[in-house]
């Protein structure tokens, strides 16, 4: 259940961060940027990682 969670977790994120870089492409004095949405991603992924091993050690230690 913890799994599914996580991962919609990382889903919606990713889904805000790409929202965000769409929305910043239409406004003046802003511009989308790849290196920005590969930013957000790997923050999100190292997130994920590191809430699923906490997961794996909370797991562990029951």
């Amino acid at each position: 259940r913890i799994k599914k969670i996580i991962l919609w977790a990382g889903v919606f994120s990713f889904a805000y961060g790409l929202s965000m870089e769409l929305v910043q492409a239409i406004l003046p004095y802003r511009e989308f940027s790849l290196v920005d949405l590969f930013a957000n991603t790997a923050g999100v992924v190292l997130m994920l990682l590191y809430l699923m091993a906490r997961d794996k050690v909370k797991r562990s230690l029951r």
